[in-house]
């Protein structure tokens, strides 16, 4: 009898410390996210351009200061993204965008279920791009190509929805909208880039 009450206030106690642990774990997971999305982006500068469509990668990291509020700190980098080409006296041209950002903002969530929830985001970006123009002369001529790079501000809108595979693995979908100010402020004429993109991305708790 002494022995079977020995063996029940052990697994009493195994069974606390057990559901201490997850516990901790659960809170733990709560507080740390990195998300990494691939975006398809089309991208406007506001005059005739007609850019393809073109991937981006975002990675960030996210924490969590309140149970539906994180600051979130991250990374773009997008392929090179080419226009359909265009004409003009000395034949025809297209420019080539390539972008780096830092980002940093919100991510304000919403828990609708055990395993879903949409969510947010608003930041702010700090960016380096690097513009071409690619001159096409015609046949027989060799082709020209000028390259500028510039850097800036802007911002950053998105919102998505994130499902949960475990306590620690997830998958989202995200719409975005970026902004990058003043591509070149020498010019007279306010040059902004716009883009809004589509995208797949995988979230790890920690």
């Amino acid at each position: 009898m002494f022995l079977l009450r020995r063996i029940n206030s052990a697994l009493v106690i195994s069974c606390l410390l057990l559901s201490g642990v997850v516990t901790a774990d659960d809170q733990q997971a709560k507080k740390h996210l990195v998300d990494a999305n691939l975006m398809f982006a089309t991208l406007d500068a506001g005059g005739s351009d007609n850019f393809h469509t073109g991937r981006m990668l975002q990675i960030n990291y996210n924490y969590y200061f309140k149970a539906w509020l994180a600051v979130s700190a991250g990374v773009i980098v997008t392929e090179e993204i080419a226009e359909e080409p265009q004409e003009d006296l000395a034949g025809e041209f297209r420019g080539i965008i390539q972008t780096n950002a830092l980002i940093l903002g919100l991510r304000p969530e919403y828990v609708f279920s055990d395993r879903n929830r949409v969510y947010a985001r608003t930041s702010v970006l700090a960016y380096s791009s690097e513009l071409q123009v690619e001159q096409f002369f015609g046949s027989g001529l060799p082709n020209d190509t000028s390259s500028d790079t510039t850097d800036g501000y802007g911002y950053l809108a998105g919102i998505g929805w994130a499902h949960s595979f475990t306590k620690r693995i997830s998958m989202q979908l995200e719409l975005s909208h970026m902004a990058q100010l003043d591509l070149f402020d020498e010019s007279s004429k306010s040059f902004d880039l716009k883009s809004n993109s589509f995208g797949l991305g995988i979230g790890y708790a920690f």
